[in-house]
């Protein structure tokens, strides 16, 4: 366990990115995604960031997210801790990216 909840905890969290070119002189039209999933013991968090020119998130946002609030997350159940990271993740990027998808998935 990575970090326990008061209902269960995150068992694991990964990262993933993949991006495609677009315009060969300017970028128009290009995808840079940013794949995330946390692991809990009731299911899984899973998020999407998709943005034109550059990735919008990186491994270091998602450590200081995590570690800077660290007792707070301690703190939640797994809903509320999924409801949290929702609300954190579409304050700091909704208004700047084209896609922010963000679910849980039962196991």
């Amino acid at each position: 366990m990575l970090i326990e909840l008061k209902d269960g905890g995150i068992t694991e969290i990964y990262t993933d990115r993949e991006s495609y070119g677009g315009c060969d002189t300017c970028d128009w039209g290009s995808q840079y995604i940013n794949e995330f999933r946390v692991e809990m013991t009731t299911g899984n968090i899973k998020v999407e960031i998709d943005q034109m020119y550059d990735y919008a998130v990186s491994e270091d946002y998602l450590m200081k997210l995590f570690f800077t609030n660290i007792d707070l997350i301690k703190s939640f159940t797994e809903t509320e801790f999924f409801n949290w990271i929702e609300s954190q993740l579409t304050k700091d990027f909704n208004e700047q990216v084209e896609k922010l998808k963000i679910e849980f998935v039962s196991k």
